[in-house]
């Protein structure tokens, strides 16, 4: 991780999921921190942050919503805590979005699909 975050244009992305962290913001409310790195085309290795605010029921629920697309079922925070090592350098599809306030959304769409390398990798030992 570079840590130089970046904001990508509107539009699908593949991304590697290479952290995900609980930590307060500035006004220290408690927000999950997905940092997410672009694995191809023009924004190849730009870093993006991807926050679900914990105090807000709503963005709870998005964030539940989400999980679920990534077959991840956590009814608490304890819960997810014990599944989100197998989150950690999984691919998947995002899609960028700018709302009516300027700020950029991104949405999980679901997995990304092996990579060639990934798929020789797997036949390699068996799978």
């Amino acid at each position: 991780m570079n840590g130089l975050f970046s904001d990508v244009p509107e539009g699908t992305y593949t991304c590697k999921i290479l952290n995900i962290e609980t930590k307060p913001d500035a006004k220290n409310r408690m927000r999950m921190v997905w940092t997410l790195q672009v694995t191809e085309g023009p924004y190849q290795s730009c870093e993006i942050e991807k926050k679900f605010y914990l105090t807000f029921p709503k963005a709870v629920k998005c964030l539940k919503d989400e999980l679920k697309i990534l077959d991840v079922e956590a009814k608490n925070g304890e819960e997810f805590e014990a599944q989100k090592p197998g989150l950690i350098g999984k691919r998947i599809i995002i899609e960028a979005d700018i709302n009516d306030h300027g700020l950029h959304l991104y949405y999980i769409k679901g997995y990304a699909a092996e990579t060639e390398k990934e798929q020789e990798e797997m036949a390699a030992i068996g799978w």
